[in-house]
């Protein structure tokens, strides 16, 4: 999506500029050691991952606007655009296009193709400003139900945190944890809502 990068690094105080590589980033919040991988490379290893810290910063909104054509298409070839768009921006693989950046159209033509989409109608896409309206609309919804950074995990507990309608927050029954997790942190997530579960009287499955 858009967003202000120069403003997101003047608030966390990085001093870097808008079209910083992932590993200057990583390296200004404390993510990665100069010269090394640090503990986002370290996640990265333990699934088997090579992090690509030389892609940069950039408007996202044409990648995911492209992202809404291929699910228009079928949700695999969304899911495929993703995946190829993924393995080129954190990992660097697949593409010989330099620099590496989300709102590259030479990028985001060659994730299109390894999807299954066609070129040229992927090329009208980017160059009309097509699905953003759709695009924002999702963000604000996403938004409401108390997403608004990614990775996320959504925990719920079935008959009590059910549905995302009524917006998520931190309702009973439900917790939205933000950004990456540990062991420990997972275990005491489930500790909570487990403890949540057993305060309500169970329902049959098939209702009363």
């Amino acid at each position: 999506m858009r967003r202000d990068i120069a403003a997101w690094h003047e608030t966390r105080g990085t001093g870097l500029p808008p079209d910083a590589t992932r590993g200057e980033v990583a390296e200004a919040m404390g993510w990665k050691e100069r010269g090394g991988d640090g503990r986002i490379g370290g996640l990265f290893e333990r699934v088997g991952l090579t992090p690509f810290w030389d892609s940069q910063e950039a408007d996202t909104m044409d990648s995911h606007r492209l992202a809404w054509h291929a699910a228009q298409q079928s949700p695999e070839t969304g899911e495929r655009l993703w995946a190829a768009l993924s393995e080129r921006y954190f990992e660097g693989k697949h593409t010989q296009i330099r620099p590496i950046r989300l709102d590259s159209h030479e990028l985001l033509l060659e994730c299109a193709e390894e999807a299954g989409l066609d070129r040229e109608d992927s090329r009208r896409v980017l160059t009309s400003g097509a699905y953003e309206d759709e695009v924002h609309a999702s963000f604000r919804q996403v938004q409401k139900m108390g997403v608004d950074s990614i990775p996320v995990v959504i925990f719920e507990c079935q008959g009590l945190g059910d549905g995302l309608g009524d917006g998520l927050g931190m309702a009973e029954g439900r917790i939205v944890h933000h950004g990456s997790g540990s062991a420990s942190e997972f275990r005491s997530v489930l500790e909570r809502l487990h403890a949540a579960c057993g305060a309500v009287p169970a329902v049959p499955p098939d209702g009363p």
